[in-house]
């Protein structure tokens, strides 16, 4: 997997245990993650999520009961669908299938309920190299 891939990485800070692990993972599979750790609050934060929104290619969004709730995440996620980013939801668990957008629950989802992160990871790869293909 080319190191040219870069991956914006969404998800509720309840949920930052989990987006660490898989991130270590796409990390070690030659993708370039960002993960919005280290950043502080104010004007210069959303400054620094769009600057690095811009410079990926995929957008990876773990949706969890407390994900679809939080402000920053939706206005992410409405920021990546603006600029035609790709889209790759990540359900945490099978009953947000039912409370998420149709969209984003049925195209290309990834049912991450009971997976490991590595396992997730190898979704993603997937997802991704699926995609190269299609575009070949």
């Amino acid at each position: 997997m080319p190191s040219n891939d870069r991956i914006f990485l969404s998800y509720a800070r309840p949920d930052s245990s989990y987006a660490r692990r898989l991130a270590k993972h796409l990390d070690s599979d030659g993708l370039d993650v960002f993960l919005d750790e280290g950043l502080t609050t104010g004007s210069s934060v959303t400054v620094e999520l769009m600057r690095a929104l811009r410079r990926s290619d995929w957008y990876v969004v773990l949706l969890s009961k407390r994900s679809l709730v939080s402000p920053s995440l939706n206005f992410e996620l409405g920021a990546a669908m603006a600029q035609r980013k790709r889209v790759i939801p990540v359900l945490m668990s099978r009953a947000i299938r039912n409370a998420v957008p149709l969209n984003a629950a049925t195209v290309g989802a990834i049912n991450a309920q009971g997976l490991a992160p590595r396992e997730v990871a190898e979704r993603i790869r997937e997802r991704i190299g699926q995609s190269r293909v299609a575009a070949g």
